[in-house]
């Protein structure tokens, strides 16, 4: 756990100063405008920088999510989505998006064990991700909307990962079934690098909140668990990647 949460004070430091960057133009353009205007105005004027310059948000929604097939028997699986998120605006249509999201992804297994007595057994392994992707994000007006293409590139931080599973072993003249829980966070890789696009749509509420939803594709692009065998033989191996759907609402300000 200790080495889990040094390599994630590590990833924060990797991104700190884009934030600080984005924080730091914010409150030179916040500066530049109350310069600019009257001393009376200066309640409208940083509203309408705020809104211009940096926004601030919450998404929350469900991901479905499977492994790549290097191994058969393999299917899909559901999960949960929440984060925060800190836009930098460039111009109406152009803008960059930096996001903290805990995920929970995965997928479904059938392993196989040859040796000894035949058993089968079916895992819904899920894994309790922490995943910073930085989007660069496009806007089109449309209607009373705005519509918002998304990508970019995400880092993906394993917290946990665990299987709920049961199976069956068959004897020559019998069978059990059986059940139970496991920790196989050893078995997946504590990083991932994927790649996300989106498209979604965000609604003016107010003069200072919107409303948004989105859809989004992620693509893995490093394995997340490494020398996977259905069968559990060396020499029938493979390394499983991860990619997901995700669907999810938010407001920001």
């Amino acid at each position: 756990m200790m080495k889990k949460l040094k390599k994630l004070i590590t990833l924060w430091k990797s991104i700190f100063p884009l934030v600080l960057f984005m924080v730091s133009c914010y409150g030179h353009n916040v500066s530049a405008q109350v310069n600019s205007e009257d001393q009376s105005s200066l309640g409208t004027a940083t509203r309408n920088v705020a809104k211009k310059s940096i926004n601030i948000g919450f998404r929350f929604g469900t991901t479905i999510s499977e492994f790549t097939d290097q191994q058969p028997y393999t299917n899909i699986a559901q999960g949960f989505i929440a984060g925060a998120l800190v836009r930098y605006n460039f111009s109406k249509s152009f803008a960059l998006q930096l996001e903290t999201d805990y995920s929970q992804r995965g997928g479904r297994l059938t392993n196989f064990n040859l040796s000894g007595f035949l058993k089968a057994e079916n895992q819904y392994l899920r894994m309790h991700n922490l995943e910073i992707p930085l989007f660069a994000q496009y806007s089109v007006p449309l209607g009373g909307a705005d519509l918002k293409l998304n990508a970019g590139p995400a880092i993906g931080f394993n917290l946990h990962s665990g299987t709920v599973f049961e199976g069956t072993m068959f004897g020559e003249t019998s069978f059990h079934t059986y059940t139970g829980e496991a920790n196989v966070s050893s078995s997946i890789n504590s990083y991932e690098i994927s790649a996300i696009g989106g498209i979604g749509f965000e609604f003016d509420i107010s003069d200072t909140l919107f409303l948004f939803v989105d859809a989004r594709y992620k693509y893995g692009v490093t394995p997340v668990y490494e020398g996977y065998s259905y069968v559990l033989l060396e020499k029938i191996q493979g390394d499983l990647k991860n990619h997901s759907m995700s669907f999810s609402i938010g407001f920001g300000f």
